[in-house]
């Protein structure tokens, strides 16, 4: 986790349920403006609610937060994953590459 300019980026790499289990015993996940969802959208890459809640709370809402999903179709078996994206979705505005197959990257933008 990164914080630019008053912004809480999470930058979550590859983690899988067992390295979310161990952020939540270590207390160290926190509301973020901005996350990379983990392995590609994968459903093993997304912890369950009860740990999403600690970065994505859903009370919030989904303004002022984003979240990217690098991933491509038909590159591993059910990534992405539609149901556990919706979860995502529901959480912050989601932004995925499969949004636009043109485009090689994602730019995101905070205010400050």
């Amino acid at each position: 986790m990164l914080t630019w300019r008053g912004h809480q980026l999470l930058f979550s790499g590859d983690a899988e349920l067992a390295s979310w289990k161990k952020m939540q015993s270590f207390n160290v996940l926190r509301p973020v403006n901005f996350v990379k969802i983990s392995h590609h959208g994968s459903h093993n890459g997304t912890p369950a609610d009860s740990i999403l809640e600690a970065f994505l709370p859903a009370a919030v809402g989904s303004a002022n937060r984003t979240a990217v999903i690098s991933t491509w179709n038909d590159t591993y078996g059910g990534i992405p994953s539609d149901t556990t994206n919706a979860r995502i979705a529901q959480r912050c505005t989601l932004t995925s590459m499969l949004d636009d197959k043109t485009v090689k990257f994602i730019d995101t933008f905070f205010d400050g």
